[in-house]
């Protein structure tokens, strides 16, 4: 008797995309849009003609991007290619059950044919030895007639899920080749670029006394900014820390005096018939049997965990700026990043260690500086003929230097994107750099982290 073949629909099921390659493509996507944006970015800084060191940095950033691109392109070309393979094994097991199907059906077709008269048919049901046998012989004839259009069925879906399968593979194949054209063509990009890089690191090489005096300089001129942005800062905590004694200084002297007061009131009840006149000494000595609990209440408010929130708002701002995480606008509309935070290597002269407490941003000449939160400006001081601003949000501070200009002052409130003042361009470079620094407390933190995507 023959048997059913059964076919697994995971088999004939097309292949669905898994998250990790969504988050793939996504990749890829945000990647050709930051490429695209630093070759507008090295467009503009080559407008000014003498190779600078903000060239270099916006071409090693162009190049870094190009490498991510192409490290994401092989990894897609590795998915293809596990798509083929499945998709071979697929057609393989398809064909070996259309095979199978082909045979048993014809089988059943050998088989109807040899038993092609109605009068065999009938010939079979009456030979039945009963009534009942006559009629499980005319099921089975019945079933069989079933079974024989369902192998024609199956067949035919068979060779359509073939079909299916191998226009599925024909496609996998244009988009592998498609993907490795253009991984070819970013190699073939980024060596170019990579030729440029290096040469314009043989042109400044040749100029290492004066980077080196510029290094100095630099480091010189940050160590200054930084001495007078903690100064800033440590001022706040000190303000801050006054401003919490003295709330909780007046909180202890209003429980003590209502103290004394439910006190005095309690020991005039205990000697009815006296006046208030006639016990003036109540009220101070109940003001005096509470005082040691209102001094350690007043040591323990004096001291709150961080100073920097020791009010409802600043907390309240400090959880808010935390919040936005990741999400937070840039201080100037057009900026490319030459310089990020933390400690690396100078680009040009390989055993010069750079540390940047902040990111250095270069931007049109007299941009527009915004905060990036709302706050209070915790100061505003001239550094090198040039301005800095200090935003303060709760425990968080926001620092904007190389400012040609101020529009603020010290205490004033400030909205989210509201201009603080220009940016300074440089008169030798004609380059508009703007310095930028997050602070949480004393420390300073990567403010790309807290910076959206552009």
């Amino acid at each position: 008797m023959l048997g059913v073949l059964c076919i697994t629909p995971g088999v004939l099921q097309a292949q669905q995309v898994s998250p990790a390659r969504a988050e793939l493509e996504q990749q890829r996507m945000q990647l050709q849009r930051d490429i695209e944006k630093a070759t507008n970015d090295l467009s503009e800084v080559r407008k000014n003609r003498r190779r600078t060191m903000t060239q270099l940095q916006v071409l090693e950033n162009k190049v870094r991007l190009r490498n991510k691109l192409i490290a994401n392109l092989n990894q897609e070309i590795n998915y293809i290619n596990g798509d083929i393979n499945k998709a071979n094994h697929d057609i393989t097991k398809l064909q070996s059950e259309l095979d199978t199907l082909r045979t048993q059906y014809a089988q059943l077709i050998v088989y109807a044919y040899k038993n092609r008269s109605a009068y065999d048919f009938l010939n079979f049901i009456l030979s039945a030895n009963s009534f009942n046998d006559a009629i499980k012989r005319f099921e089975y004839l019945k079933q069989y007639r079933e079974y024989r259009q369902n192998q024609a069925s199956s067949i035919i879906k068979t060779q359509e899920q073939l079909m299916t399968k191998v226009k599925n593979l024909a496609a996998m194949k244009v988009k592998r080749g498609a993907t490795l054209e253009s991984e070819k063509g970013q190699r073939e990009q980024i060596e170019g670029e990579k030729q440029e890089k290096n040469d314009m690191v043989q042109t400044l090489r040749g100029h290492e006394k004066e980077l080196l005096a510029n290094i100095r300089e630099k480091k010189k001129q940050s160590d200054q900014l930084s001495v007078k942005i903690a100064a800033v800062i440590r001022r706040e905590i000190e303000e801050a820390q006054r401003r919490a004694a003295e709330a909780a200084r007046q909180r202890a002297l209003a429980e003590a005096r209502a103290r004394a007061e439910a006190e005095a009131r309690r020991n005039l009840s205990a000697n009815a018939g006296e006046s208030a006149e006639e016990k003036p000494e109540a009220a101070n000595e109940a003001a005096e049997a509470v005082a040691p609990a209102i001094a350690k209440a007043e040591e323990v408010t004096a001291r709150p965990t961080n100073v920097l929130e020791a009010t409802p708002a600043a907390l309240a701002l400090s959880e808010s700026f935390e919040s936005n995480r990741g999400k937070l606008p840039w201080p100037v509309s057009k900026a490319i990043v030459i310089s990020t935070f933390g400690l690396h290597k100078h680009p040009v002269l390989e055993k010069i260690m750079v540390d940047n407490d902040g990111i250095t941003l270069q931007t049109e000449r007299g941009a527009p500086v915004h905060t990036i939160f709302s706050g209070e400006v915790a100061g505003v001081f001239p550094f090198s003929n040039r301005w800095t601003v200090i935003v303060r949000h709760g425990q968080y501070f926001t620092v904007y230097s190389n400012l040609r200009d101020v529009s603020v002052q010290r205490g004033q409130q400030l909205q989210t994107m509201q201009t603080i003042g220009t940016v300074f361009t440089n008169p030798t470079t004609g380059e508009s750099d703007l310095e930028f620094k997050v602070y949480k407390s004393k420390s300073p933190v990567d403010p790309q982290l807290w910076l959206r995507n552009m």
